[in-house]
């Protein structure tokens, strides 16, 4: 068997040197393995898909019906709309497990500590499932109380807005440095918590980037149901994204966490943890 050989020999300085460095050695060389967490991810989150498809085509069916006035049919859209709010919190429940073992793979492979993926991913679900199921609980509470929310606008005005508002700048940003923190360090998740409040109000601009970059296949969604587009084609889109893209943004968000929990806490506290997987010009020298 003929086997071509490498144009150079295999030395230290080509090892990733910086995080970036990092995320697209991962996604080059182990891109099979990234794929697989998105069949995993997608395996967990279709109860959520099945539940937004039944919700999307059952409001669709209801304000186009003949039935009652305009206004009637939109309470019954709003109504249909906060009963599907509840049927998520379940759903949520069961993505957060698929979650917990996939950042546990994640964590593994952009750590550069080895990756056996039934293994790794049922020790994530072991260590960190429950804490994540927490934080996924709250996050389904709150989407059920913006839901709720929205149904005031006519008598709230702008006060409706406030929970969605405060969950864009405040919940969700918090919750990515939290997920993180599980993975990462062992603790009480209200000491997990309150480091992930500090954390983000040191990095608001940055730490806000980044949820800005996991709420963008919820923008491709508005834009899709603006366009009136047809509801097979944006959840096609959902499933290409789980399968293809929610693996590697979940290894970006983290790489972006390892990063700031280097700067504010590794430096200071846990010196042995500053570049995990990183392998910096000057050690190499």
């Amino acid at each position: 068997m003929k086997v071509k050989r490498a144009a150079t020999d295999f030395t230290a300085d080509a090892l990733p040197a910086t995080r970036p460095a990092v995320f697209w050695d991962c996604w080059r060389v182990r891109h099979r393995l990234l794929f697989a967490l998105g069949g995993i991810l997608l395996l967990f989150l279709l109860p959520l898909l099945i539940s937004h498809l039944s919700r999307d085509v059952l409001c669709a069916s209801v304000a186009v019906s003949d039935a009652g006035d305009e206004a009637a049919r939109a309470a019954a859209v709003a109504n249909l709309r906060f009963w599907f709010r509840l049927i998520d919190i379940p759903c949520w429940l069961i993505f957060s497990v698929g979650l917990a073992g996939t950042v546990r793979v994640v964590r593994q492979l952009v750590f550069g500590e080895g990756v056996f993926l039934r293994e790794d991913f049922f020790t994530g679900v072991r260590q960190n499932g429950g804490a994540y199921a927490g934080v996924f609980l709250f996050t389904s509470l709150w989407l059920l109380f913006t839901e709720y929310a929205g149904t005031l606008r006519g008598s709230t005005g702008g006060l409706a807005y406030l929970p969605i508002i405060s969950g864009i700048l405040l919940l969700l940003p918090i919750g990515l440095l939290l997920l993180a923190e599980v993975a990462v360090y062992r603790a009480t998740v209200g000491g997990l918590l309150k480091n992930a409040m500090i954390l983000y109000f040191r990095t608001v601009p940055a730490t806000l980037a980044a949820t800005a970059a996991l709420l963008l296949p919820l923008l491709v969604c508005f834009v899709l149901d603006i366009a009136g587009a047809m509801l097979f084609v944006k959840y096609v889109f959902l499933v290409a994204y789980a399968v293809l893209l929610l693996p590697s943004t979940v290894m970006g968000e983290f790489l972006y966490c390892a990063y700031v929990f280097d700067k504010h806490i590794n430096r200071k506290y846990h010196p042995e943890e500053v570049d995990k997987g990183i392998h910096r010009r000057e050690q190499s020298k």
